[in-house]
This record gives C-alpha cells, structure tokens and sequence, in this order.
C-alpha cells in the first residue's frame, strides 16, 4: 500500500489519495471485524455461526455501501480510487482472511489452540 501512494500522489492528486487510503482502512476495518465475528461463532451451535455468517456478510455489504456513498457526497476524495481501492484491498484481505481462518481451525482441531 506504501508503495501505491506516491504514485497515486503524484499522478492523480490529494483527493485520490484520500480515497486510496479510505478504501484500505475500510477494506482492513471490515475484514477485522469479520474474522472475529467468525472466530466467536465457531463454537457456538450451527444456527448461531450461520446467523453471525449472514449478519457479517450483510453488516460488509452495508460497509462497502455506505463508504460508497459518503465518499460521493464529499468533495475532498476521489470516489472511482475509493471504490477501486476498497475493492482491491477487500479482495486481497478476504483471501488472507480465509487462509488464516483455515489455520486457525486446523489448530483448533488438533487441540493446539484453546
């Protein structure tokens, strides 16, 4: 990410470079918030896992929504760097997200971490 802003400085100005920096903090923010929700519910009963699984994809669905539309509304950030840098960096964490996740049950399972 460090090395994206010097160019996204340069190149396209303050306001993109607000919005890159706003698309990772939500990105990183939303990811957070998820992997702990899951690692709660995991050992609860399957219809409390499922509903935390639904109210985290809803609760990143809303996250990316209404980062979309404040950022529209405001004239210090650039929406397309926003969108695109949300995106971008929610993609890369989710993937990050999963395998880590998967570890986590893997140690879980063999006893390793409790």
């Amino acid at each position: 990410m460090v090395l994206a802003i010097v160019p996204v400085e340069y190149g396209l100005g303050r306001e993109a470079t607000v919005g890159l920096l706003t698309g990772c903090g939500v990105a990183l923010f939303i990811v957070i918030t998820s992997f702990f929700t899951l690692t709660w519910a995991f050992d609860k009963s399957t219809k409390v896992f499922m509903k935390a699984f639904t109210a985290g994809f809803l609760g990143r669905l809303a996250a990316i929504v209404v980062t979309l539309i404040v950022i529209s509304r405001v004239e210090w950030a650039h929406l397309a760097t926003t969108a695109v840098s949300l995106l971008a960096f929610y993609g890369l964490l989710t993937f990050l997200e999963i395998r880590f996740f998967n570890a986590v049950l893997n140690a879980m399972k063999d006893n390793r971490l409790r």
